[in-house]
C-alpha cells in the first residue's frame, strides 16, 4: 500500500512539475535574448597551450532570455570543421533525480548575466593556429530566436616560462671618520697644531 502511494505521489509530482515546465517556458513572446562572450570575444587574439590535453571551453552570459537552452558550436574557419559543444541554459532548466523508482524533476534557475561554461569535444593539443568561430544558437523558447557569432584568432604552441633574475650594480663611497685625542705620530712629525 505504501509503495503504491509513493508511486502515485511521484506520478502526481512529475505531472505537476511537467505542467509547470510547459508554462514556465512561455515567458515572453517578444523576448530578445542577448549573448556576451566572456573569455573569447569577437575580434580578439588568444594563445592556447599545445601541451595541454584539457578540452577547449568557452564561457558566455545571457540577458533578456526566456527559459531554454542554447547550442554552442566551435568552427575552425580554414577547414570548416565543427565541434558541437555542451549546451547551456539561458534561463530556468530542469534535471531529473531518480531514487528507488521515484523520479522527480528539479527546477534550476539561472539569473541573467550568469557565466555559463560550455565544453567542446576537442583537446587544446589538437587545435591549430588560425581563425576560429564560436556560434551560440537558440530558439529562446517562445520568444525571438537568436544566433550570435564570435570570430577570433588563436596562436597555438607550447607555453614557455622564462625566469628573469635582475642584478643591480651600485658604487658606494665611504669616508672614514677618525676621532682622536691628542696628537698622532704623523702630526708630531709635521708639527700639527691642535
Amino acid at each position: 500500500m505504501l509503495t503504491s502511494s509513493l508511486l502515485l505521489l511521484a506520478s502526481t509530482a512529475t505531472s505537476v512539475l511537467a505542467s509547470n515546465l510547459l508554462t514556465t517556458r512561455q515567458d515572453n513572446p517578444a523576448s530578445n535574448c542577448s549573448v556576451y562572450g566572456i573569455d573569447f570575444v569577437d575580434g580578439g587574439s588568444y594563445f592556447i597551450n599545445s601541451n595541454s590535453t584539457a578540452n577547449f571551453t568557452v564561457v558566455q552570459q545571457f540577458s533578456g532570455c526566456n527559459d531554454d537552452n542554447a547550442s554552442v558550436l566551435l568552427v575552425q574557419q580554414s577547414t570548416e570543421d565543427e565541434w558541437e559543444c555542451t549546451s547551456v541554459p539561458t534561463g530556468k532548466y530542469f534535471s531529473r533525480a531518480t531514487a528507488q523508482d521515484l523520479t522527480v524533476l528539479i527546477e534550476h534557475s539561472v539569473p541573467s548575466n550568469t557565466s555559463e561554461l560550455s565544453t567542446c569535444p576537442i583537446e587544446k593539443d589538437q587545435m591549430s593556429s588560425g581563425e576560429w568561430t564560436i556560434l551560440v544558437i537558440g530558439n529562446n523558447a517562445d520568444g525571438n530566436p537568436f544566433a550570435y557569432e564570435r570570430d577570433f584568432s588563436l596562436t597555438v604552441g607550447p607555453q614557455e616560462t622564462t625566469t628573469v633574475t635582475q642584478t643591480v650594480t651600485f658604487t658606494q663611497t665611504s669616508i672614514p671618520v677618525v676621532n682622536a685625542t691628542g696628537k698622532s705620530s704623523l702630526c708630531r712629525k709635521l708639527e700639527c697644531t691642535g
